[in-house]
């Protein structure tokens, strides 16, 4: 004869595996749907990164329609390691105040195409 104490409820061996498989079913979901949620949420959070400023020369070193080549040292730092390469820009100017710096090589005559084949960032002087 089979005892049965109160306040247990009998829970038979198939009841057992169905929560049991569902818990686990659940588990498995969880544990697979969190990162799948921070991959679509990272862009949200992610940090901006700084612009960082070199300081190519003064204004009156550039002369006014005439592509100048300006060599300078680009550090980037990883964890511990800092790595430094030697970049090169051209400088051009058609008024003295506003500046274009273009990586592509000196053009033979500055015109209006001069600069197009790449997006260039204008340079702010202070």
């Amino acid at each position: 004869m089979a005892t049965e104490t109160p306040g247990v409820v009998a829970v038979g061996r198939r009841a057992f595996l169905r929560w049991a498989t569902a818990i686990g079913g659940a588990a498995s979901a969880l544990l697979a749907g969190v990162p799948a949620i921070r991959a679509f949420l990272s862009p949200t959070f992610r940090h901006k990164h700084e612009e960082k400023w070199i300081r190519l020369g003064e204004v009156d070193q550039f002369d006014p329609e005439v592509p100048t080549k300006v060599d300078f040292v680009d550090a980037v730092h990883d964890a511990w390691v800092e790595t430094r390469r030697l970049r090169s820009v051209w400088i051009y100017t058609e008024d003295g105040a506003n500046f274009r710096a273009t990586r592509d090589s000196s053009p033979s005559s500055p015109g209006k195409s001069w600069g197009g084949r790449r997006p260039a960032r204008s340079i702010r002087w202070r």
